[in-house]
């Protein structure tokens, strides 16, 4: 009987738990979000440490057996749309934008390509536009909160409204002694890119000059439209 009756409790904790998610609306979600960026409002930039992770839907399926793509780097954000991403491991990259162009470096390689920004890039800047609150998000984007631990935890879930044919949701990790610890790309397809913040704090003295790209000598410059 009292196996049976704890059961019952759990049942009940449960379905309550689930009921507060229900009631979390969408301006609830914002507001998280904004409560969670407070902090940044104010700062010309930000400078992120992070891991990334690429798990495709198969790996997904796999849950902790299977490992993704790793990478480790930095991202140099700066209001209003600029943005450079600084991968060091497993191999150097560079992706750079000011808003109007975007532009992916390959140092191995001695490859650089170049992307009209309207049409490339919208994920990555996301990232800036999430932390800074930035980007009338709340216009283009449908917000929820997906999961919680009572005050201290949470994920608000963004879908892009219209769709966009790259991204499905974008998932934002939010804790209340830290503010954004990480975020969640996830594809139609069902392709998992997952950042981890390990660090954010405020960039000072940065000059648009650090957002644009240089070819150096012997690098060769690939358009894509």
């Amino acid at each position: 009987m009292a196996r049976f009756a704890l059961v019952g409790v759990i049942v009940i904790m449960m379905a309550l738990w689930a009921g507060s998610l229900a009631r979390a609306t969408q301006e609830d979600a914002f507001q998280l979000l904004g409560q969670a960026t407070q902090r940044y409002v104010k700062a010309q930039g930000l400078f992120i440490r992070y891991s990334r992770e690429v798990k495709t839907r198969s790996m997904s399926m796999l849950g902790g057996e299977a490992r993704g793509d790793l990478a480790t780097g930095r991202i140099i954000v700066m209001q209003p749309h600029f943005m450079r991403l600084e991968q060091q491991t497993p191999r150097e990259e560079l992706i750079i934008t000011d808003g109007n162009n975007l532009w992916w470096y390959i140092p191995e390689e001695k490859k650089a390509y170049i992307y009209p920004g309207d049409r490339f890039g919208k994920q990555i800047r996301l990232i800036g536009q999430v932390l800074s609150q930035q980007g009338e998000l709340g216009e283009k984007f449908k917000a929820k909160v997906v999961e919680e631990a009572p005050k201290t935890k949470w994920v608000v879930e963004l879908r892009p409204d219209p769709p966009w044919q790259e991204l499905d949701r974008l998932l934002v990790r939010i804790s209340k002694s830290r503010g954004i610890t990480g975020l969640e790309m996830v594809s139609p397809l069902g392709t998992r890119t997952i950042f981890e913040f390990k660090e954010v704090k405020e960039a000072s003295g940065l000059k648009p000059s650090l957002f644009q790209f240089t070819v150096p000598e012997g690098v060769k410059l690939i358009r894509q439209e």
